[in-house]
């Protein structure tokens, strides 16, 4: 994916949970963009998130913070369509220290839902293709499923 913006990071404790490696991300995220004041997570295992998804969530996130961090800004913004939330997710790079005393094992979400968040309104903009935003490939079923439903 050499050239394509994104950036990869091994995380060499993976098995203690996914907060770590939100973290751990979340920390290179900060050093490759300083001046930023967050960055936005989906999971691998969701690859029919639509791109535009990526956009509008980032724009949104630059809305309700004006671009600067604050105490009444929110510190996640989640994608929301057909009355559900979804993925991706912006968090504020203020969580990046809270992150670490988070117990792994539980929900990043439920952790997020307690303090000051947001939804960015997908329906309109994203249509059909907002099914995406809820959509998880576990399994090669789940995958095959996936494929079919593009025609594949």
């Amino acid at each position: 994916m050499a050239g394509s913006g994104v950036d990869f990071e091994r995380n060499p404790g993976w098995e203690r949970g996914m907060l770590g490696s939100i973290a751990l991300g979340a920390r290179r995220a900060r050093e490759l963009d300083p001046g930023g004041l967050g960055f936005l997570v989906s999971h691998a295992d969701m690859p029919l998130v639509p791109p535009k998804a990526f956009t509008l969530l980032a724009a949104e996130a630059e809305r309700l913070t004006n671009g600067r961090a604050g105490e009444d800004a929110p510190q996640a913004v989640f994608c929301r369509a057909q009355g559900r939330l979804g993925h991706p997710v912006w968090l504020s790079y203020a969580l990046i220290e809270r992150l670490a005393s988070w117990d792994p094992g539980a929900s990043l979400k439920a952790y997020l839902q307690e303090g000051r968040w947001a939804a960015c309104e997908l329906d309109e903009a994203l249509g059909a293709s907002a099914a995406g935003l809820f959509t998880d490939l576990d399994t090669p079923e789940a995958y095959d499923r996936a494929l079919a439903s593009l025609g594949r």
